[in-house]
């Protein structure tokens, strides 16, 4: 009895205790290192408090591990490895929330995906841009062809990554339906059901209702090949 308990004590002796101050110390220098200087103003905040870790005797590390797709964002995980001796001992994704409040330019009413940038209304105001991708723009894009990409609502930063420009044929919206040979041509007014551009087949519908495979030529326009 007396061996078994010298052993479990000395068992117990081999262990060291890694304090989670330490680890969450660990993972907001190294995520304030990799922010580039347009994000400096990002704040971190640990959506749970990182427990002490028990660990083998020896030297120990933490290596904080890349944040897969976009970041900073609003939340994400980080992956983390314990190491004893540059061996892993144990891993950890650690939650992050982030936040990065600035004076900037912002949608003052929702707004749908595909709305063209000289038909948005904007205004200045306090916004978080840790939520989208891009960059936050001190002005809407200047050429008439841009669209948003996606919906936005009241209140969004306006960012870099809102806009692209509209294709020579985009969904939704009328075209010009050539068909014939030669100086023979026929045209009829038609609508384009996906976005298109130049050289592309896409589907569009006939006022009649009917539905063809056309050939994107140019802007608005589309051609039935005999």
């Amino acid at each position: 009895m007396i061996l078994l308990l010298s052993l479990l004590l000395a068992a117990g002796a081999e262990r060291q205790s890694l304090a989670g101050d330490a680890i969450e110390q660990h993972v907001r220098d190294a995520l304030v290192s990799r922010l580039d200087a347009a994000r400096r103003g990002t704040r971190f905040e640990f959506t749970a408090a990182v427990a002490d870790q028990s660990l083998p005797a020896g030297r120990a590390d933490v290596q904080v591990g890349d944040v897969a797709g976009r970041w900073p964002r609003t939340r994400f995980a980080v992956p983390v490895r314990l190491q004893v001796d540059g061996a892993t001992v144990k891993t950890l994704s650690v939650w992050v929330s982030a936040r990065d409040t600035r004076t900037a330019l912002r949608y003052a009413q929702n707004q749908r995906a595909g709305a063209f940038a000289p038909a948005i209304a904007v205004e200045t105001g306090e916004v978080d841009v840790a939520c989208c991708a891009g960059e936050p723009m001190d002005a809407l894009p200047a050429a008439r062809d841009a669209r948003l990409t996606h919906a936005v609502r009241k209140g969004d930063p306006v960012m870099s990554g809102d806009f692209e420009t509209s294709p020579p044929v985009a969904a939704r919206e009328s075209v010009r339906i050539e068909t014939g040979r030669g100086a023979i041509r026929l045209a009829m007014p038609g609508t384009a059901l996906v976005d298109g551009h130049i050289g592309e087949r896409i589907t569009v519908r006939t006022q009649a209702g009917s539905l063809l495979a056309a050939r994107v030529t140019g802007q608005g326009e589309v051609e039935i090949d005999e």
